[in-house]
């Protein structure tokens, strides 16, 4: 995240910065709004590892400013109260807790690495104050069932039979391997192609290389990879920062494999790569719900508006997916508060367990939940053209990949 981004102090938001030793600072301002505030508690990894991902709190900020100057939800004005947990969940944890015992949260979301989620959502779930993990995949979030507990995003479990289905009907391969960026979320994405490659048994699996999470160079993870010549690579929570030098250095190489991609990597940078070193790439997008719904898009380029005039990024690319997600969240917390009329958490919980193609105003996304599932599977397959064009396909009734709208983005 640009440092100057949270430089700038947001109306509505209080922001607490986590050290090591964990003392911290904050700032906090107000809209005039003479009502009792509701108090958001929002966790991300503002700082450290994973800063890109720490941009949904850019996103919520966004959300809570303009509902604060709308008049608030059900007239009373947010309180944003963020915490940098540095993608440790240790701090995610700390942060919890202080939500619970300091702030006195309403509601919490957040959440941008998966191992501080899984470490947040007991916490705030064994309270009974509802969190929605706002940018997570590892499906340990929300399963086994937590009452309280719910994902914004879907889950590496429902994205990976999705990949494998695709990469199967689309370059029909024998052999396949996975490039695991290390942590929670490279790990769930893994576990969940290995759960669900038994379904597909033409699939050969030979290798899962794995890479740290502060790694820079990758020449000796992609050498392997080229040596052994798999059909299919398939990424496991590789992120934008990590993606653009593994695509770089492949191309270095000499190394153009057919690449299959989990949502962490889908973004508008990877499309740049595309264009300059790629014949193509395929990546997970998991915006659409039952039907595709091109209205929407006309909604996320407006919010994207909103995003540059407010922020002003100097990356002319910017807003990436991620500030959606926070953004997205802030707004379904609203929705669920007006449709049931107050804030009594135990009927927020009931009415979030009914949502069916709920559309987010800062995404493509589209919620359903039940009382036995907190989190979603609605799944398309983007397709980045290295001659800027981008296409959406949707798996068919018949199990076939149609062409849903293509665009071109640069």
């Amino acid at each position: 995240m640009a440092a100057g981004y949270m430089k700038k102090a947001i109306p509505g938001i209080v922001f607490f910065l986590f050290l090591t030793t964990m003392p911290f600072w904050g700032f906090s301002a107000r809209e005039t709004i003479a009502a009792e505030p509701v108090k958001i508690g929002f966790h991300a990894s503002v700082t450290k590892i994973a800063v890109e991902m720490g941009q949904a709190a850019l996103g919520a900020q966004m959300a809570a400013e303009e509902i604060n100057a709308a008049g608030g939800i059900l007239g009373r004005p947010i309180d944003l109260i963020i915490y940098d947990d540095q993608c440790t969940p240790s701090l995610a944890a700390a942060a919890a807790h202080r939500m619970l015992e300091k702030d006195n949260v309403f509601v919490a979301t957040g959440g941008t690495c998966s191992g501080c989620a899984i470490a947040a959502g007991p916490i705030l779930n064994d309270e009974k104050v509802p969190y929605f993990a706002a940018a997570v995949l590892s499906p340990v979030v929300s399963v086994p069932l937590k009452k309280y507990v719910f994902q914004i995003p879907f889950t590496s479990d429902a994205e990976a039979p999705v990949l494998l289905e695709f990469a199967r009907k689309t370059y029909g391969p024998k052999t396949v391997a996975i490039l695991q960026r290390g942590g929670a979320y490279g790990k769930s994405v893994t576990d969940a192609i290995v759960k669900f490659l038994p379904d597909f048994p033409e699939m050969k699996l030979l290798t899962v290389v794995d890479y740290p999470e502060t790694a820079t160079d990758f020449s000796s993870h992609l050498l392997k990879l080229k040596s052994l010549n798999p059909n299919v690579v398939f990424t496991a929570g590789t992120l934008v920062a990590d993606g653009i030098p593994i695509l770089r250095q492949a191309a270095g190489l000499n190394y153009k494999p057919n690449w299959v991609c989990d949502l962490g990597i889908a973004d508008d940078h990877v499309r740049q790569e595309v264009k300059k070193a790629m014949d193509g790439i395929y990546c997970a997008w998991g915006m659409a719900g039952s039907d595709w719904d091109t209205s929407q898009n006309q909604t996320i380029l407006n919010y994207r508006k909103k995003f540059r005039e407010k922020f002003k990024p100097t990356d002319p690319m910017e807003p990436s997916q991620t500030p959606g997600w926070g953004y997205t969240a802030i707004y379904f917390i609203k929705y669920l508060v007006e449709k049931v009329g107050g804030f009594d958490r135990e009927k927020i919980v009931a009415e979030a367990e009914k949502v069916t193609d709920w559309a987010g105003p800062g995404l493509m996304v589209r919620l359903t939940y039940s009382p036995s599932k907190h989190y979603h599977g609605n799944l398309f397959v983007k397709h980045y053209l290295p001659d800027g064009w981008e296409e959406a396909l949707q798996r068919t009734p018949s199990g076939d990949w149609k062409v849903i709208d293509k665009a071109k983005r640069y």
